[in-house]
This record gives C-alpha cells, structure tokens and sequence, in this order.
C-alpha cells in the first residue's frame, strides 16, 4: 500500500509541477516578460475533435502549434490568413493566447502541487508513530 501512496504522489506531484509551469508562464510572466504581438493564423484544423484542437501560427518567420477550444474549431473562429493577437515570452519563445482564467488556473496549480507534499508529510507522521510505539 505504501508503494501505492508513494507511485501516486511522484505521478500527481509530476503532473502538478507540469500544470504549474504552464500557469506560472500564462500568468505571471506574461505580466512581467510578455508582449501583445499579431500571428498570423497559416493551417487550421480539417476535422474538429473533443480536445486538443490545434492551429498553426506563424509570427517572427518561425511556426508555433497553438491549442483552440472544441467550441471556437467547430464555430470556425479562426480561418488561414487570419491576424490573432498572442502574448509572447522570448524567454522561453512560447506563444499563447490572453486567457481569462490563467490567474485561477495558477492559484489551482499551486495547491495541486502543494495537496500531494501534505500528504506524504501527513503519512509519513503516521508511519513514525507507528515505529515509537
């Protein structure tokens, strides 16, 4: 059982760190280190699935993946020679839309990050008063 509770922790603790550099790039830095530029929209998506949608932008002469709502690939939002205003961190040459959200989704990613430390903590006293008595 233990291996279990530690297996968990490492893949909830990896998945966390992951989501909270995404939020930490889309929130804080895009405040600090990002600029509004226009990419132009050069290949959309032939057939919409659930998630994961994508449309290729080109900005600065290089090409970036960007990830659309089901909703805005279905509404046909964005079409091929479109301008689309992004935010771009040179820092790490990432691209993005402005989200709404991006402030919730970084204070959620930190506490998923911090949840799994709590509970190893947590279990890990356990497991020490088991050993004392």
């Amino acid at each position: 059982m233990n291996y279990i509770c530690l297996i968990a922790f490492l893949l909830t603790g990896f998945l966390a760190f992951q989501n909270f550099k995404n939020s930490y790039i889309e929130y804080r830095l895009a405040k600090t280190e990002g600029i509004k530029v226009s990419a132009e929209v050069i290949n959309v998506p032939d057939f919409c699935q659930r998630r994961n949608n994508r449309i290729d932008v080109k900005f600065d002469g290089r090409e970036y993946s960007i990830v659309i709502s089901n909703k805005n690939c279905v509404d046909g939002v964005y079409s091929r020679g479109d301008m689309v205003d992004m935010i771009y961190v040179s820092r790490f040459d990432y691209l993005f839309f402005q989200k709404a959200t991006a402030g919730f989704n970084y204070i959620v990613s930190i506490s998923f990050f911090i949840l799994p430390l709590v509970c190893l903590v947590t279990s890990l006293k356990k497991r020490n008063k088991k050993w004392k008595n």
